[in-house]
Order: structure tokens, then sequence, then C-alpha cells
């Protein structure tokens, strides 16, 4: 098992107990018999609160295995990551797609340029993702997606 995910794993066992002793606290000893109906009111949005955040880490659980095969297919299969653009600045697509190229699961990253800018292709170049450009500025960022697909 890898280090990681023994650690989140750990990380989760520790959320979900400290979780229920929380709530177990909760209960227990500060519930305001004076105030009885705010004070069991609080008391439900705590549970809910505690109940769903368990439910999020325990979905955590099961890291996303991503090389299985579809269908009658025995090769992984792999996804295209569209990020559009229209005119936004350089360094923060530059963040963004280095998010996207670091990505786990099989992936070919494109840049879908608006506008058709020279330092979208030279960043596109440099990070060695896809790049397109269209002609047409119709569809706002759907038409920039679909001219892509």
């Amino acid at each position: 098992m890898n280090i990681k995910i023994f650690f989140q794993r750990i990380a989760i066992l520790i959320y979900i107990v400290l979780s229920v002793l929380y709530l177990t606290w909760r209960i227990g000893f500060t519930l305001n018999m004076d105030q009885l109906v705010a004070s069991m009111l609080l008391l439900f949005a705590d549970v809910v609160m505690c109940v769903s955040a368990i439910l999020f880490v325990v979905s955590l659980w099961r890291k996303p295995v991503c090389n299985k095969s579809v269908g009658s297919k025995t090769e992984p299969f792999s996804v295209d990551v569209f990020v559009p653009t229209y005119n936004e600045d350089c360094a923060m697509l530059e963040t963004t797609l280095q998010h996207c190229i670091e990505m786990d699961c099989p992936h070919t990253t494109w840049l879908l340029d608006d506008d058709d800018r020279p330092e979208m292709k030279a960043l596109a170049d440099r990070l060695g993702v896809g790049y397109i450009a269209r002609t047409e500025n119709t569809g706002a960022k759907a038409g920039n997606q679909n001219n892509a697909l």
C-alpha cells in the first residue's frame, strides 16, 4: 500500500473517532434543559454536520482505479481534459494547466484558446499540452468546447 494512502486512511479513522467523541460529548454534556427546543435544534444541526462529514471522508477511503478496461477493450481508458480560455491571464492558466497535467488518471490536456493568442500557444508548447485555437468565436466557452470536440 502506498504510504500516502496509508496516512490518509489513518487520518480518516482519527477523524471518525473524534467525530463520534464530539457527538457523545455534545449529547451527554451540553444540552440545556431550560432551552430544550433551541438546544435540540442546535444538536440536530451538529449531528447532521458530523454525519455528512463522516460520509464524505469515508468516500475518500478507496483510491479510484484509473486503469480499468472499458467494455471488451483490454487497454486502459484515457480522457481528454479541456481548459477553455478567452482572455484569462497566462499565469493563472499556467497554474490550472499544471494541475491538470499532474492528474493521476491517463489523460491528454488541451488548452482551448478562443482568442488565438500567441502567448497561449507558447504556454501550451512549453507545458507539453495540446492546443486548439478557433477562428469563429460563437457560443462562448461552450462553443469553444464544441469546436474542440
